[in-house]
């Protein structure tokens, strides 16, 4: 029995994408290989998930910057109102677990940036189908992630 391969990301977005979205996820990777943005100091920044015309990047699962109470993060409060419009509130509790499989009910506390929040989903900050503005905001959001994964490693 032959084991699977993992198709690389730009197969898998050329499977699922096209047009504009297809063309700035695939310029999203370059950016994140070149600068080095999938984990930083061993934890993730962010993963994506494709499915045919979607695309989602998540961001803090497991992630310190989404469970500690600390709240002095070297982040604007632009960039964190960003990431608090993107929450990702857990569907398996708004839709009586008929859409999420997360299993949690009624999803998650977490304090994101210093901030609580509850009915979050396992992977509390998510963005579907980017524009071009809304990846540079991405880009943006990656190098804050890893400041504040730094200063919380930096206070323990």
């Amino acid at each position: 029995m032959s084991e699977r391969v993992k198709p690389k990301i730009e197969e898998e977005f050329n499977t699922n994408l096209s047009g504009d979205l297809l063309t700035n996820a695939l310029a999203f990777v370059e950016h994140m290989d070149e600068i080095s943005g999938w984990n930083h100091l061993g934890e993730a920044i962010c993963f994506f998930v494709t499915e045919p015309s979607t695309l989602r990047i998540f961001f803090g699962q497991n992630s310190s910057v989404c469970t500690s109470d600390f709240n002095s993060y070297p982040i604007s409060d632009e960039m964190k109102n960003f990431v608090f419009n993107n929450l990702n509130q857990c569907n398996h509790f708004r839709t009586n677990g008929e859409v999420c499989g997360c299993g949690s009910q009624p999803g998650q506390s977490f304090i994101i940036l210093g901030e609580k929040f509850d009915n979050i989903c396992h992977c509390p900050i998510m963005f579907v189908n980017p524009t071009a503005d809304t990846f540079e905001e991405i880009k943006k959001l990656v190098e804050a992630w890893k400041l504040c994964i730094a200063e919380l490693k930096s206070t323990r």
